[in-house]
């Protein structure tokens, strides 16, 4: 996909899928609620948008000829787990 309304085939980036995962336990009636959960348990690495290095003709770094400049990637969430306890009053 493009990581920027550009169409610009250097912010194009493969596609990418995480997994996350939930298991929850819950008293009757809804008292309380144990959660023990995952996101991106697999740790995939992803870029979730790219932008032109700042100040890339300043520092040297743009291509002349083509108009071309480093692109500085953001990463997506790393892997993270935990577990949550709610009780209603």
């Amino acid at each position: 996909f493009f990581t920027a309304n550009n169409l610009n085939p250097q912010n194009k980036v493969p596609g990418y899928a995480t997994t996350d995962l939930r298991l929850s336990l819950m008293s009757e009636g809804n008292r309380w609620k144990f959660d023990l959960f995952g996101n991106n348990v697999f740790d995939k690495h992803y870029l979730v948008t790219t932008g032109a290095q700042v100040l890339g003709a300043a520092m040297g770094i743009n291509n002349a000829t083509t108009g071309t400049t480093i692109l500085r990637g953001f990463l997506g969430e790393r892997a993270s787990y935990g577990a949550r306890l709610s009780v209603n009053f």
